[in-house]
C-alpha cells in the first residue's frame, strides 16, 4: 500500500483535513500519505472526530460504501447529526443535492 501510495499525486486540501488517527489537521502532503498508512496499523479515534467536528460546527456527514455502520455510531454520539448513506450512485446524486443545499 505504501508503495502504491508514493506514486498519487496529492493536492492541497481546499478544505480543513481532519485525519482520525491523531484528531489533528495535516494539509501538507507527505503527512498525509503518512496518516493515511497509520490507518492500517493504528486505532482511529472515531468518537474525538466527530466530537471535534460538532465543535467546528459540522452536523451533515456522508457516509459513502454499503451499509450504515458509522451512522449508527455518529447517532450514538450525538443525535443532532444528520448522516447520509450513499451505498448507490443514485444515493449519492441525492445527497450531493442536499449538500448544495445545505451549503
Amino acid at each position: 500500500f505504501s508503495e502504491r501510495l508514493a506514486t498519487i499525486k496529492f493536492n492541497r486540501p481546499q478544505i480543513k483535513l481532519l485525519h482520525n488517527v491523531d484528531v489533528s489537521v495535516h494539509m501538507d502532503s507527505d503527512v498525509m500519505r503518512q496518516k493515511l498508512l497509520q490507518q492500517l496499523t493504528v486505532p482511529v479515534q472515531w468518537v474525538k472526530t466527530i466530537q471535534t467536528m460538532l465543535n467546528e460546527g459540522v452536523i451533515h456527514m456522508l457516509e459513502c460504501g454499503p451499509g450504515a455502520v458509522l451512522a449508527g455510531l455518529n447517532k450514538r454520539i450525538d443525535r443532532k447529526i444528520i448522516t447520509l448513506n450513499c451505498d448507490t450512485l443514485e444515493r449519492f446524486e441525492q445527497a450531493t443535492d442536499l449538500v448544495r443545499e445545505w451549503a
